[in-house]
């Protein structure tokens, strides 16, 4: 008799990750809460007995295939709200993975409302099998300097309103990431992008891009994980994702 095919790797509160290892092609589920209560920060599980082990073996992983991260959370009684605070926890665990030298460009992350009522669950998928996932979102750049050198004066209205153009018909959700290399650190930059954020959501919604459609992040410097060999010669950099509905 052959045994069941497993469907996922299932990694418990207790388990380890060295000894049940994330494998190509197969989901690996961590069966608990992986981040803080309706907060984006890892648990002390995560970064005390996961994290090593996820990043060397994502290290390992990324360019040989494409990772997905899914995270699933349902902690409040709102559907948006438990969208978005799963996406955003998505980001933040990519953003981990980057700053530990993972190819960025090969990092796509989802989000959904799927985990058991008060918790969240993540699970990660390295897989050559692409098309299914890249049917649901695609990823574009602005590679231009769409605000002022240094401040928060939007410049070029031009591509600006090229994006919104394309965020209106786009029928499903989305997010902008806005990168900045202008400020002498990382922090500054990105406390500079975290301004340029609120002047942007603000022209999205005179623009008549409603809040709930588009969540925008500020990531700082982008010269550790540029998303295009172009990037490598500007000081700004917008990177913005269409889902399908």
């Amino acid at each position: 008799m052959h045994d069941k095919k497993e469907t996922e790797n299932i990694i418990g509160q207790t388990d380890s990750l060295d000894q049940k290892p994330i494998r190509q092609n197969l989901t690996t589920l961590f069966d608990f809460d992986a981040f803080m209560a309706k907060g984006t920060g890892l648990t002390n599980t995560m970064t005390k007995y996961m994290m090593k082990d996820m990043v060397k073996q994502s290290r390992a992983y990324s360019t040989k295939a494409p990772l997905y991260i899914t995270v699933s959370t349902n902690e409040y009684d709102d559907a948006d709200a438990n969208y978005i605070l799963a996406l955003e926890r998505a980001y933040t665990l990519k953003r981990i993975l980057l700053q530990n030298r993972i190819e960025d460009k090969a990092v796509f992350v989802f989000a959904d409302t799927n985990a058991p009522k008060g918790h969240n669950r993540l699970r990660l998928k390295f897989t050559d099998n692409m098309e299914d996932y890249q049917k649901q979102y695609v990823t574009h750049s602005l590679n231009t300097n769409i605000f002022v050198t240094g401040k928060t004066q939007i410049k070029d209205f031009h591509k600006l309103d090229a994006m919104v153009a394309e965020l209106h018909k786009n029928q499903g959700k989305g997010e902008i990431i806005l990168y900045s290399n202008e400020l002498p650190n990382m922090e500054s930059s990105r406390q500079l992008g975290l301004e340029r954020a609120k002047v942007l959501r603000e022209y999205l919604a005179d623009k008549g891009v409603k809040t709930n459609k588009v969540l925008l992040f500020s990531w700082g410097g982008f010269q550790q994980d540029p998303i295009l060999p172009e990037s490598w010669k500007l000081d700004q950099f917008f990177q913005y994702v269409l889902r399908k509905k």
